[in-house]
């Protein structure tokens, strides 16, 4: 699956779990933790396939 699908996948995931459990402490955290990982994963991405520009990416 490429990253992109995956990164679509974990924000609908997340979306979806705020909607049914509402903002608290505990699903901050998870989306904060999730979206570090997501941008981690494009940076690893974009740096293997020669994008130097991260910035005007994410």
């Amino acid at each position: 699956m490429p990253i992109e699908d995956e990164g679509q996948n974990k924000i609908n995931k997340l979306t979806e779990k705020l909607s049914t459990e509402g903002i608290n402490s505990t699903t901050i955290k998870q989306i904060d933790t999730e979206m570090q990982t997501i941008l981690s994963a494009g940076k690893i991405w974009a740096s293997k396939h020669k994008f130097h520009r991260l910035d005007t990416i994410f």
